[in-house]
């Protein structure tokens, strides 16, 4: 396990790396404090003349970030685009907005925004949170991998990373991938955490020259739990206090831990080879996960459609059936190498 000092060493070695790299931050639930920030800061502390996208939903809170950040890095470009996540055609349009500015972009960094006992269907016709921990994710990683190949192609970092589960992946409802019968907390964190290691896995394969990351916060204090309602989300704050120093991340150290992930140069592309795994997945302490039966069990039917199926496999099918209805189908298609 890196040592706290050896990842903060890291982080300062990105002064070395070309000014202006640009960053995208998504914190669905409001652009608040948490590992999104957090990361954002160190982000800024650590590199020359940055550029910064935010997106989130709370304007008043964005200003205090960007105030503190600039504080931080006054050489840091910010800019805040509210946008709420939990729909799809906002995440297109919050796209289009980024790449008419920027031809280039070194890491798109996404992190969890809330959590939910219950499912909770947009107009879309998907779970809020599923969309925020999944959907969006997946829609903001295929529309920018352009500008991120760009990055590549000039030899600059280009990496993709999703605060999520990591080493948590488990048994998926295949006839049910967006949990429409089989809601619960547990089976929407198991869901959204395998198809999220499988579709970084397959977005890699399709793009060996972006970093794909998939990382395990742990039990970081955050407001995650507000979603719960005031009276669950307040006794979890509660237990959070009193076991904090034996069972939590400070906020800080996560967002330091989340930057050496993305941006270091100890996690490289992974082997081209179509039998091994693409994807870099990493836990708390900036560890390798290691492989589970089910996640096994799930690639490998993945791996098999991939090699004689049309579509390549069932979880991708049901994406492409998700986001059939944007003028991204064709990119969509393109990009996830279907």
């Amino acid at each position: 396990m890196p040592s706290l000092q050896q990842v903060k060493d890291a982080n300062q070695h990105l002064k070395n790396a070309k000014p202006g790299l640009v960053a995208v931050f998504g914190w669905p639930a409001g652009g608040t404090s948490g590992i999104g920030e957090s990361t954002c800061k160190e982000f800024i502390r650590n590199t020359i003349s940055p550029r910064a996208y935010i997106i989130g939903r709370n304007k008043l809170e964005a200003s205090r970030i960007i105030n503190e950040l600039k504080e931080i890095n006054s050489e840091a470009e910010i800019h805040f685009l509210e946008c709420d996540l939990t729909l799809l055609r906002n995440v297109d349009q919050v796209c289009n907005e980024i790449t008419e500015k920027e031809n280039l972009i070194n890491l798109l960094f996404m992190s969890a925004g809330f959590l939910s006992m219950k499912r909770q269907e947009t107009s879309e016709g998907l779970d809020r949170m599923m969309t925020i921990q999944y959907y969006s994710r997946m829609r903001l990683a295929v529309n920018l991998i352009p500008a991120l190949a760009a990055a590549s192609a000039a030899g600059e970092p280009a990496r993709v990373h999703s605060a999520l589960n990591a080493g948590k992946e488990g048994k998926i409802f295949l006839d049910d991938l967006p949990l429409e019968n089989h809601f619960s907390l547990k089976n929407s964190a198991t869901q959204t955490t395998t198809m999220t290691t499988l579709a970084f896995d397959q977005l890699a394969l399709a793009h060996p020259d972006i970093i794909f990351i998939h990382t395990s916060p742990g039990i970081v204090r955050t407001n995650i739990t507000k979603g719960f309602g005031p009276v669950i989300s307040s006794i979890s704050g509660a237990f959070l206090i009193l076991l904090a120093p034996f069972l939590t991340t400070p906020v800080q150290e996560s967002g330091q831990r989340h930057l050496y992930a993305a941006l270091s140069k100890d996690y490289p592309p992974v082997d081209s080879d179509s039998s091994k795994r693409h994807v870099q997945r990493l836990n708390s302490k900036s560890e390798f996960c290691g492989e589970n039966s089910e996640l096994q069990e799930n690639t490998g039917r993945a791996m098999w459609v991939r090699k004689f199926g049309s579509i390549r496999c069932r979880f991708s099918e049901h994406v492409l059936s998700v986001f059939l209805r944007s003028r991204y189908l064709r990119l969509f298609v393109g990009n996830m190498g279907i």
